[in-house]
């Protein structure tokens, strides 16, 4: 079996999740020319709190969407999804939470395996490069 046929076998969403159309089945996006404190910046509320980066402007350790001064521009005292990179994406999945569930090569059930996955960019090489290096 090739190994990208298994990927059918992953869901969207948390392992367990109580309900079905979750926003946690979403995946999400922030890029640099959004709106700041915009609807991206705060849905990145939700997966925050799963554990999503972020950049935490006042040390607390809990991403909230607040423009604490009104400016409608981003300080570096407020939170802001975009930590040292551009635009940024998370998302979850899991190995599927149905009672009669089986993998197609063997006679395993879900194990309640989840994967949170956070992709940045950056627009500029350089800075990349000084990552890296």
């Amino acid at each position: 079996m090739a190994t990208s046929t298994l990927a059918e076998l992953f869901l969207p969403g948390t392992a367990y999740q109580n309900y079905p159309f979750s926003p946690l089945q979403n995946l999400y996006f922030v890029k640099k020319s959004d709106s700041q404190f915009g609807a991206e910046w705060r849905d990145w509320e939700i997966v925050a709190a799963l554990g999503a980066d972020f950049y935490d402007g006042n040390g607390y350790d809990v991403y909230q969407c607040n423009d604490k001064n009104n400016n409608s521009v981003w300080d570096l005292t407020e939170h802001s999804p975009l930590k040292n990179c551009d635009n940024i994406s998370y998302s979850i999945y899991h190995d599927g939470n149905f009672s009669n569930w089986l993998y197609r090569f063997t006679d395993s059930r879900e194990q309640g395996i989840e994967i949170h996955q956070s992709l940045f960019t950056m627009d500029s090489p350089f800075l990349l490069m000084t990552l890296i290096s």
